[in-house]
C-alpha cells in the first residue's frame, strides 16, 4: 500500500519534473489527499485520485491526515474574494 500525504498548504502546483521551474500540471487545495511514488531530494513524486502524478514540494505536505468537518475551527466561515461576485 502506498504512503499517503495530505496538502497542508492553500493551494499547491503539482508539477511535470521536481523543480519550481517545472510546468504546472494542476493545483491541489489544502486537505487533499495523496499517494507518495517517489521521494527525490526535496520533492515528492505523488498521485491525486482525480488526477495525473506529478512533483510537489515537501513543504506543501503533512503525513498527517486532514480531515475537514463541517462547523469545525479549521473550516473558514466566510467568504474568499474567489468567492465574491463582482
Amino acid at each position: 500500500m502506498a504512503k499517503m500525504m495530505s496538502v497542508q498548504v492553500k493551494k499547491c502546483q503539482l508539477r511535470n519534473q521536481p523543480s519550481f521551474l517545472g510546468k504546472i500540471v494542476t493545483s491541489l487545495s489544502y486537505g487533499d489527499q495523496v499517494a507518495v511514488l517517489e521521494e527525490k531530494e526535496s520533492w515528492v513524486n505523488v498521485q491525486p485520485p482525480s488526477e495525473g502524478a506529478g512533483w510537489v514540494h515537501v513543504s506543501a505536505l503533512s503525513t498527517k491526515r486532514i480531515v475537514l468537518k463541517p462547523g469545525s475551527s479549521a473550516v473558514a466561515r466566510s467568504t474568499s474574494s474567489e468567492e465574491q461576485a463582482q
